[in-house]
């Protein structure tokens, strides 16, 4: 098993994830349902994938850009 590092913006995407209420919460912002540990891969990497970001931002109340770097202006 290989470790990933921790991305420095993780904080920024654990901290959309806090605003959103828990990773489970946001997994059930998809339909169908994401898994919690697809959230936590996305906190250790730092990023949002592009298909995802928008209904995450909007649920979480912070730009695009925050979440996903493709994003930013």
């Amino acid at each position: 098993m290989t470790n990933t590092p921790i991305s420095p913006h993780s904080k920024l995407v654990e901290e959309a994830v806090r605003a959103v209420g828990s990773r489970d919460k946001v997994a059930k912002l998809y339909t169908p349902p994401l898994s919690r540990q697809a959230i936590s891969k996305w906190i250790k990497r730092g990023y949002v994938p592009s298909d995802r970001v928008r209904i995450f931002a909007k649920a979480a109340g912070v730009p695009r850009s925050v979440l996903n770097p493709d994003f930013a202006e």
